[in-house]
């Protein structure tokens, strides 16, 4: 009895020691879950795009005309962000075809009967400062420009009989502001307002002895939409 009644305290006590361990390992264990890392869409590199719009100003060749239409072009260029710096600065060309015009018809007091000018095609090489939030920048933008702009003279109210046409090509600079949101990884939309004063030319220097200064200035707005290349941009940005 001496000996039986020790080995069966000893089973005892292991028997309880087995039935703890067993229900610890049934209660679920705390997890630590690992801190995600934040993602940020990150505006560097190359891209390529459309743009289109309406523009309005004066063609001043004394008297001024108003002028107005659309135009339809493209872009490229290149932006450069520093890590989390919500600072990008870029640099884009733009260009595109135009039809920002006016007619004039019925000229009192003047050697035609109708007139007829039209910016036919312009561009832009600019610098970009803009500041993002995310998807969502804001920029300033500015730099020289140009555009070409053609005018003809008729003496019959209905455009036929032309006097004379002379064309040329006024140079000057451009600013503007605009709102850019980024739609995914590699695409992004624009919305902008660019001021261009592009100066005097001289027109009609044939006809009109030493020709007729004019100067021409227009706004444009316009949106526009880029595709952002992959080459080596940071893959620490968010993929979305």
């Amino acid at each position: 009895m001496q000996r039986v009644i020790p080995a069966l305290l000893s089973t005892m006590i292991a028997s309880a020691g087995f039935s703890q361990t067993a229900s610890s390992a049934d209660v679920p264990q705390p997890y630590a879950m690992r801190a995600s890392i934040p993602t940020f869409y990150n505006w560097t590199g190359f891209y390529l795009g459309g743009q289109g719009g309406f523009g309005g100003g004066a063609f001043d060749i004394s008297p001024r005309v108003d002028i107005s239409g659309w135009f339809a072009g493209g872009q490229v260029g290149y932006n450069w962000q520093n890590g989390r710096s919500p600072w990008v600065v870029g640099v884009e060309i733009d260009a595109a075809f135009a039809n920002i015009e006016r007619d004039v018809t019925n000229a009192a007091n003047l050697p035609f009967a109708s007139a007829f000018s039209s910016v036919d095609y312009f561009g832009s090489g600019r610098i970009r400062v803009g500041y993002a939030v995310d998807r969502a920048m804001v920029y300033g933008t500015g730099g020289i420009a140009w555009a070409h702009n053609e005018v003809s003279l008729f003496a019959n109210p209905n455009y036929i009989g032309t006097i004379a046409t002379s064309s040329n090509t006024h140079v000057g600079f451009a600013l503007g502001v605009g709102l850019e949101w980024a739609l995914s990884r590699s695409w992004t939309m624009k919305f902008e307002y660019l001021y261009n004063d592009l100066g005097s030319a001289n027109y009609f220097d044939g006809p009109v002895p030493g020709g007729v200064n004019a100067d021409l200035r227009y706004g444009l707005g316009r949106i526009g939409l880029n595709y952002i290349v992959d080459w080596g941009r940071p893959y620490s940005a968010s993929k979305f």
